[in-house]
């Protein structure tokens, strides 16, 4: 898998770890690669994602709400702010 940030927005990091089930928001365009799948996916600033399991201090596991059906992808959490709650 390969991924890709594109910085265009300037928000704040979020300080602490996400944790399980925490909504959790793009900060810049993402696009990730799957070249075992032939896919790459595009996801919008704002796009909205699950958190599903932390991996380690600075990466975790996360679906996106929109498309669960396209499985949990690892990605570092510096690109992500916390969703705020309605």
């Amino acid at each position: 898998m390969i991924t890709s940030n594109i910085d265009t927005a300037s928000k704040p990091v979020q300080a602490k770890p996400f944790d399980t089930g925490d909504r959790v928001m793009l900060n810049s365009q993402l696009i990730i690669t799957m070249p075992n799948r032939g896919r790459t996916y595009r996801f919008s600033p704002e796009d909205e994602f699950v958190v599903v399991r932390r991996k380690d201090e600075s990466n975790f596991y996360v679906a996106f709400i929109k498309a669960p059906w396209l499985g949990v992808f690892e990605l570092n959490d510096e690109g992500f702010s916390l969703c705020d709650e309605d």
